[in-house]
């Protein structure tokens, strides 16, 4: 396989879906310090949205900077948009704390902004990493973790024959060192006990990193199946890990302490891409894109690690991207980007409804991720019109199925630094940045 070859595989990966949608823009971050923040008050509850801006001024070579943009959950609003890097794909929150961190894929580094530190002069910190990492995820980052790992799908100086992950520490926001992995890394996940990563490779197999020595744990990798893109620990005990392959439409259930698998299940749909867990009713949900359903499964008994499928697949919108489900498990809800809506699904009878999202959904909008608040008040989906005028963010109420609020997203252009933003002469409106993902602080 050659570089340029495993370079876009790896970028397709780690954008998944995605990168369909318009993760392909390219990107960039810029850094400066910020302290760390301490937790949040427990009643303040928040959200996050990753925008990517394929604004190109007169004169530059590359799209304008992205941005992120905070949501506070109780007042339906946007505290602010925080300039970030060239590019930004997934987006996620570290631990309770009100610290956001994204993958600058344009500028081979991992930079983080907080809602205590909108309005100031030190919004944003910025990790380096050794250039041409280009990563495209980080792993999740429950409360208790003191790092984060950047999955890097490229060759760098110190993994110049393969891809790598990146140790960054979450105290002080520095890259500390890789370890090179598999040729085409797209997705990781941090152990329970914070001792190994396990690095899914789209080549279909999974790596374990030793986060102390920061070398393969296994140097013959753990087979399951063709093309996987996302990987989760079970929620009782983290004893399993179950890894969504979207090539075979299958799960591979493996042992997170033998280190090796249990099992392979198929997900009753094809074409997956997503998948959440319901961590009250112990339920895995699958999104089947290619063939519009969700399947649910059961993994409650931890004796007996076989997820079963709870019913046959449900049918939903057309092409699902993305789900989020309510914290006690009675809705889940569904991103269709090719049918302008939300679907809800009730977490009894797997019956669905929809919701039609977007500043206009008269118009064509392609609604690409979905995220619960962690109080389960709220869901947001992220939406993306045709020609950029209406980009935005839906906000709905959980309890009463109505749009409550539509977040603008930000310009493309930066008339901050005396660029002149272009308006569409018939909308006299500008394009606005393309929103790409949405999270919500301590929901994983």
């Amino acid at each position: 396989m050659t570089f340029m070859r495993k370079a876009a595989m790896a970028a397709m990966m780690g954008c998944g879906f995605i990168l369909s949608l318009g993760c392909g823009d390219a990107y960039r971050p810029i850094a400066t310090p910020i302290t760390n923040p301490a937790g949040d008050p427990a009643n303040v509850n928040y959200a996050a949205v990753a925008n990517n801006n394929p604004y190109i001024a007169p004169g530059a070579f590359r799209p304008n900077k992205s941005s992120v943009s905070l949501i506070d959950v109780s007042g339906d609003t946007n505290l602010g948009n925080v300039r970030m890097g060239v590019g930004v794909t997934r987006l996620y929150f570290v631990g309770l704390s009100n610290t956001v961190a994204v993958a600058d894929t344009g500028e081979d580094a991992v930079s983080f902004t907080s809602f205590a530190s909108l309005g100031t002069t030190q919004e944003v910190a910025t990790a380096s990493l050794r250039a041409g990492s280009y990563p495209i995820a980080l792993a999740p980052m429950p409360a208790s973790y003191s790092k984060t790992y950047s999955v890097n799908a490229n060759p760098n100086s110190d993994c110049p024959a393969s891809g790598s992950i990146g140790a960054i520490d979450l105290s002080a926001y520095v890259f500390l060192q890789d370890a090179c992995v598999g040729p085409a890394p797209v997705y990781a996940v941090i152990n329970s006990d914070q001792l190994k990563v396990w690095v899914l490779d789209a080549s279909g197999v999974v790596y374990l990193v030793n986060t102390l020595s920061m070398t393969l744990k296994n140097p013959v990798p753990i087979a399951v199946g063709n093309n996987p893109v996302m990987a989760l620990l079970s929620p009782l005990d983290g004893a399993y890990l179950y890894v969504l392959n979207q090539g075979d439409a299958t799960i591979t259930v493996i042992d997170a302490k033998l280190e090796t698998v249990v099992t392979t299940v198929p997900t009753g749909g094809s074409g997956p891409t997503h998948m959440a867990l319901d961590r009250n009713l112990n339920r895995l949900w699958v999104v089947n894109t290619a063939s519009n359903s969700v399947s649910v499964f059961d993994i409650s008994n931890p004796a007996a690690p076989v997820p079963w499928r709870a019913k046959p697949p449900v049918t939903v919108g057309s092409t699902p991207t993305s789900i989020g489900i309510l914290p006690d498990g009675s809705k889940a809800y569904v991103a269709n980007y090719g049918s302008n809506t939300v679907s809800v699904i009730d977490g009894n009878a797997l019956t669905v409804s929809s919701i039609a999202v977007g500043a206009n959904p008269a118009l064509t909008t392609h609604v690409n991720w979905v995220a619960v608040s962690s109080d389960g008040s709220r869901v947001y989906a992220t939406t993306v019109m045709t020609d950029d005028t209406k980009n935005g963010t839906s906000i709905i109420h959980s309890g009463t199925g109505m749009v409550v609020a539509t977040i603008p997203a930000p310009l493309q252009c930066n008339p901050d630094l005396g660029e002149n933003c272009t308006c569409i002469p018939s909308a006299q409106v500008c394009p606005l940045q393309r929103p790409v993902f949405v999270a919500a602080r301590g929901v994983f």
